[in-house]
């Protein structure tokens, strides 16, 4: 017959001496001594290995986050490790000259950059859309000299129906387009821009790059030519297209989804499409 009873809290000191007796039976086991030795330590210095500890792992995570990760061998013996890549895309610059041309990027052999031809500033014709502006007219400059530009390019100026907005511009342009001088303070041209879609009429424009891209272009023509596209935000109805010369300017294209053709190409310091100019 089994009694039960229950066993009082067994007395720290006497644990001790009991551990001591264990020990010394066992001294002569071989396979005793591979029982951990370790006798119990004080809470502080429990607390103190385990803060150890902690800061020991945290500095091997930080070390493997930025040295790679470790392998082994077949024989177990730790590889080299190797940095692992960056999954963050990078812009690579494309090739511009001082007129602000931008080379295609990504073809198999390189594409010889056009001549650039003589922005005359009394003749539209002449104008070209690159990274440095649209013919004469470039971000930075006084707006009371891209004024004076288009008037002596024989240019009208238009509120399109809505009156000036957003502190923006517009010149007419023969073909039915417009070029759209945006501000970034009341006399300061911030960017500038060709509109294909004029009081909701969609024309084909004869401003071009170098390359040929202009209003009307297709999607396709423009992601062949310029292969250095990066994404820029505009309207769920559109697609938004940036190209960099690596200088600090860009090239914006908006493309209507619809259409699948370029509506607006943007000039600017900034990576970015403004919102509707005439409300």
């Amino acid at each position: 017959m089994t009694s039960s009873f229950s066993t009082p809290p067994l007395d720290p000191r006497r644990g001790d001496a009991i551990e001591s007796m264990l020990r010394g039976a066992l001294a002569d086991d071989a396979d005793a001594r591979r029982i951990t030795r370790t006798r119990k330590r004080t809470r502080g210095i429990l607390i103190a290995s385990f803060a150890t500890v902690c800061v020991v792992a945290a500095a091997g995570i930080g070390f493997a986050a930025t040295r790679g990760t470790a392998s082994h061998d077949p024989g177990g013996n730790i590889a080299v490790p190797t940095s692992q890549p960056s999954s963050r895309p990078s812009i690579t610059p494309q090739p511009t000259d001082s007129n602000g041309i931008v080379d295609p990027a990504g073809s198999a052999s390189p594409v010889p950059t056009p001549t650039p031809t003589a922005n005359t500033p009394t003749d539209v014709d002449t104008w070209q859309i690159t990274t440095a502006g649209i013919g004469p007219l470039k971000p930075g400059m006084p707006l009371a000299d891209a004024d004076a530009i288009a008037k002596a390019a024989g240019l009208t100026v238009t509120d399109c129906g809505g009156g000036l907005v957003q502190g923006t511009h517009f010149y007419d342009l023969p073909d039915g387009t417009q070029i759209v001088v945006g501000l970034s303070s009341p006399s300061t041209v911030g960017y500038v821009a060709v509109d294909g879609l004029v009081a909701a009429n969609s024309s084909t424009g004869t401003l071009a790059t170098p390359h040929g891209i202009h209003i009307g272009s297709t999607s396709d023509e423009l992601r062949s030519t310029y292969s250095g596209l990066v994404s820029v935000s505009t309207y769920p109805s559109e697609t938004g297209y940036g190209l960099s010369d690596g200088a600090g300017h860009w090239i914006d294209f908006e493309v209507d989804n619809a259409s699948a053709t370029v509506q607006a190409m943007f000039v600017s310091s900034d990576n970015y499409i403004p919102p509707e100019f005439c409300g």
